[in-house]
């Protein structure tokens, strides 16, 4: 076992990608290119390759073109049409095709790398990737980890992002130029335990990780101040669990992701936001708390849950847990504290336990009780 660190020292290169135009070809084929979600395409004025081929790269010069393309400069000689990274470092990924006999065929000659790129062996201590059983660390004055993200796959022994690091790790979901990431927005490892936010700082604004098919443990001390996502973002998982102290945490927080928690934990002060294709089998929270997913088993002990998915089982112990689902509640067990059903659904609790303290918030009547059980000492039920 060697400790790793995150050093991100490789000079930065810039991407160079030919597209060459040829085949036969006939006035009115159409060439295509593609980047990103970003499309070109150009129709023939001519039978002349190294007439095309201006075209093609007046196109993509365009002010007016997808900003995908922005990410290179084009330039043309012959039937060649080259396009070398506007910043040194950036990758970009091209495709091209044409219709006919015509041909324009895509290549890279120079790929793009540098200090951002977590696939490359120079930047870590060492001059080596982490391999198996290696623990990563992530330390201050690092630089971001952007790209050549789904590379690493050994099972590391521990991953951890220390507080006095700002470095982002990850795309967000917006380019700032404009257009939707297309490249992998998330740093996949493999890793038995991870650690977030450990010693002093200010942490990330970003960490976005993809845990892969591992159940990993995640203990998260704090996250930095995102703006418009979660400062820290986790995909994956395989019965994974996550302790929150404090910070914010988006779980799988978009429809196309998918995460799987045995269990998820939020401490006093913590924000977590479970997506709806997040599960979880236990959730035990004193922080805030939302729930988009089947709650299993649900303790609410301080804080605010909001779930607008099914929770099974219930326990409410301190805080509120405001109940958006139409879905039926098993068994709840409400004391002290609120169960909060003051939206318009209709949902049904089949057997609903009051300890000393608790209080049904119901003023719309939308909650159907099928057995309600007085636990010692509680003489009825505080509803509102």
């Amino acid at each position: 076992m060697a400790a790793k660190r995150w050093l991100g020292v490789v000079t930065a290169v810039k991407q160079v990608t030919t597209l060459t135009v040829g085949g036969t070809i006939t006035i009115g084929d159409v060439f295509t290119i593609l980047c990103g979600y970003g499309t070109v395409k150009v129709i023939a004025a001519t039978s002349v390759a190294a007439t095309v081929a201006i075209q093609i790269q007046a196109a993509l010069a365009l002010s007016g073109v997808s900003p995908e393309f922005t990410d290179a400069v084009w330039t043309v000689a012959g039937a060649v049409v080259t396009g070398t990274g506007a910043v040194a470092g950036v990758p970009f990924v091209v495709t091209s095709s044409a219709t006919g006999t015509s041909t324009i065929v895509a290549a890279t000659p120079t790929a793009a790398t540098g200090p951002n790129f977590g696939d490359v062996a120079g930047n870590y201590n060492g001059g080596t990737l982490p391999v198996a059983t290696d623990t990563l660390t992530v330390e201050a004055n690092s630089p971001p980890i952007l790209y050549g993200l789904t590379a690493l796959t050994a099972l590391l022994a521990k991953v951890t992002f220390e507080a006095s690091s700002s470095a982002l790790v990850g795309l967000p979901e917006f380019n700032a130029k404009g257009y939707r990431e297309y490249r992998p927005q998330y740093w996949a490892l493999n890793m038995t335990a991870l650690e977030i936010g450990t010693g002093a700082g200010q942490g990330s604004a970003q960490i976005k990780l993809d845990l892969g098919a591992v159940a990993t443990a995640v203990m998260v001390f704090g996250t930095g101040q995102g703006s418009d996502e979660y400062p820290l973002q986790l995909v994956g998982g395989a019965s994974a669990t996550i302790v929150v102290a404090g910070g914010r945490v988006g779980l799988s927080t978009r429809a196309t992701e998918i995460a799987n928690f045995a269990s998820v934990v939020v401490g006093v002060g913590a924000s977590v936001n479970a997506g709806l294709t997040c599960t979880h089998t236990l959730v035990r929270t004193e922080g805030a708390t939302t729930l988009e997913n089947t709650a299993p088993t649900l303790d609410v002990r301080n804080g605010t849950c909001k779930t607008t998915g099914q929770a099974v089982a219930i326990d409410v112990s301190g805080g509120v847990c405001s109940y958006k689902s139409a879905s039926t509640i098993t068994t709840a067990v409400v004391g002290p504290g609120t169960l909060d059903c003051s939206d318009l659904r209709a949902r049904t609790c089949t057997t609903l336990t009051m300890r000393a303290g608790g209080n049904v918030y119901d003023p719309q009547k939308t909650l159907t009780i099928g057995s309600l059980v007085l636990a010692a000492g509680v003489k009825g039920i505080a509803a509102s």
